[in-house]
């Protein structure tokens, strides 16, 4: 039996497609904040994991595993930065067959400038919610992605 022909879903069935429309309303409204600083969602992820890296910056290699979306290039998205000034790109002095890319200081100040509104963004969008409900969804959501909840 198909469960969407017969008009009834199943808990799993619904609870994913509030999962998805969510995710997809979040991440909607969060990319419109970046598109008006000229960045995409992943481009603002890379941006981040090499910031996190800094100040020795990442290896290139690496930056996929922090990623939002696991299934982004990143080796295209790192050239993009780079033709945007926004993150060089240099030979790893440990490992010469790695790339490590780092931030400019236009790449560290754009992040600078983003801080503020990203977390009013995060605010707006959940903010409505107590820090214990946050929690609990933090949780819940590593739960069905089959990580530990912390």
């Amino acid at each position: 039996m198909v469960v969407q022909e017969t008009g009834n879903y199943i808990l799993e069935q619904q609870a994913f497609l509030d999962i998805v429309r969510t995710a997809e309303y979040l991440q909607s409204t969060f990319s419109d904040l970046l598109a008006e600083h000229g960045l995409t969602f992943k481009q603002y992820n890379v941006l981040r994991a090499i910031r996190r890296g800094e100040p020795e910056g990442v290896k290139v290699s690496q930056i996929g595993a922090q990623m939002a979306d696991r299934q982004a290039d990143v080796t295209r998205l790192v050239d993009r930065l780079v033709r945007e000034e926004l993150v060089s790109r240099h030979t790893d002095p440990e490992d010469r067959r790695a790339v490590r890319a780092t931030l400019t200081a236009k790449g560290a100040a754009l992040l600078k400038q983003l801080d503020e509104p990203v977390i009013s963004k995060h605010r707006e969008q959940l903010g409505h919610l107590a820090d214990t409900e946050i929690e609990i969804l933090i949780t819940l959501i590593k739960k069905a992605r089959g990580e530990s909840a912390r």
